[in-house]
């Protein structure tokens, strides 16, 4: 089968690396597989492997993110050209703003499109209905169900994402030279969390460096390392850390920056705290994973929170209020003292992974699929078809033009209001 993978941006995203990842195993499978996507520091490092047609996404109406505006027929149009060019069997988009356009595609053109939307809460919108969908957990399953009007039955959860072969192959000597560069010291216990600094994440950071503040005061032999460096809380994450350093007496925080292929770090870690793929890949490397979300720790992956961690797809989203800091801290203390119970959760995580994460284990069922979806094409009615991507497109161009409007006349209201006061 010859399939396009239809990505928004080729960012370091969880969703860009699932996508690249099931790509990978695809071709394992005897697919021939090509990407088509925006551009983003990723591109470089799916190029090496699967030819690559570049698009021009539109993510904002004004100044607001949106699924969809004009700009986007651009992007249709583009599409249009690289499916003429190459005539695929099945398009698989990874992202709601790729289904969209991918299915109106699937007005002109008459080839079957998968989506499959990863982690977060996505979608905001209803997006266009297809026979089978997939989704990473149950908790967007229930979204689409309760919210949007699907129905289950059109809904296939299926989580894996995640190449465990990849883990075996890193270079130790690369590695080695990273910690290097990094001031990583492996006679330490270190305590890693791979993360981004930007707005969604504040808050599980705070709660971690709040609780370092303790943990690292008691444990000499311990280290917390940041992993990752962009956005906007980055400088100030930086700034407590070295308040923490001073009180500790040493180099107790580190933080790397921006870092490729950041699982790689993880090798010699001793905990790992995270959520989404972070976590999978602390667990890949058999070490005790614990997921800080943004209402602060959210559980161990363990036998006995396994289900509510995996219902709400490794997000923390199963705190509905913030939880003090000692929980992470008396968690992590019982990690590093307890040997029994380190091990213990060790070899649950990996045994959990094997069977519920890794690609290979999944593969078959994405397979099956995109033969369903297929299928459905004989029944394929342009005319509802039509008036369904019409029935989507509405409230996305309601909210853009109204959210557009607002942004223009409450500046120029304020300006009237104190003229006259």
């Amino acid at each position: 089968m010859k399939i396009l993978i239809l990505i928004e941006i080729t960012s370091l995203g969880g969703h860009v690396i699932s996508a690249f990842t099931t790509g990978k195993e695809l071709k394992k499978r005897g697919h021939e597989v090509h990407f088509a996507a925006g551009k983003g520091p990723l591109a470089n490092e799916i190029k090496k492997i699967f030819p690559f047609h570049p698009l021009t996404y539109y993510h904002f109406h004004g100044y607001r993110e949106t699924y969809f505006t004009w700009k986007s027929i651009i992007t249709l149009k583009q599409l249009i050209r690289v499916v003429d060019k190459k005539q695929f069997d099945h398009i698989h988009a990874f992202d709601a703003r790729s289904y969209i356009i991918a299915s109106i595609l699937s007005i002109f053109k008459k080839i079957p499109v998968t989506c499959t939307l990863c982690g977060s809460l996505a979608p905001n919108y209803n997006i266009p209905k297809s026979e089978k969908i997939i989704v990473f957990s149950k908790e967007q399953r229930d979204r689409l169900v309760n919210v949007f009007d699907w129905k289950e039955k059109n809904i296939e959860v299926i989580s894996t994402r995640l190449d465990m072969e990849q883990f075996s192959k890193v270079n130790k000597e690369g590695v080695d030279k990273l910690y290097h560069k990094y001031n990583i010291n492996l006679s330490d216990k270190n305590i890693m969390m791979i993360s981004n600094f930007l707005a969604p994440k504040v808050e599980s950071i705070k709660c971690v460096l709040e609780a370092s503040g303790t943990f690292l005061k008691k444990h000499k032999e311990v280290r917390m390392i940041f992993i990752g460096g962009r956005g906007e809380f980055f400088n100030k994450a930086k700034e407590i850390g070295r308040k923490i350093n001073q009180q500790c007496g040493r180099e107790a925080i580190i933080f790397t920056g921006k870092v490729i292929n950041a699982y790689r770090l993880l090798i010699s870690s001793h905990i790992v705290l995270g959520v989404g793929r972070s976590a999978f890949e602390g667990i890949a490397y058999r070490k005790p994973t614990l997921i800080v979300g943004k209402k602060g720790y959210a559980g161990t992956v363990n036998r006995e929170n396994i289900d509510q961690i995996s219902y709400y797809n490794f997000s923390g989203r199963n705190n509905k209020t913030n939880a003090p800091s000692e929980l992470l801290v008396n968690e992590i203390t019982k990690l590093i003292e307890d040997k029994a119970y380190y091990e213990s959760v060790m070899d649950f995580g990996v045994d959990f992974l094997i069977r519920k994460i890794d690609i290979k284990s999944g593969i078959a069922n994405i397979e099956k699929v995109y033969e369903i979806n297929k299928s459905s094409l004989q029944n394929y009615k342009r005319m509802f078809k039509t008036l369904d991507i019409i029935k989507i497109l509405i409230p996305i161009f309601v909210d853009n033009y109204y959210n557009h409007f607002k942004s223009m006349m409450i500046p120029r209201l304020r300006i009237v209001s104190d003229k006259f006061t």
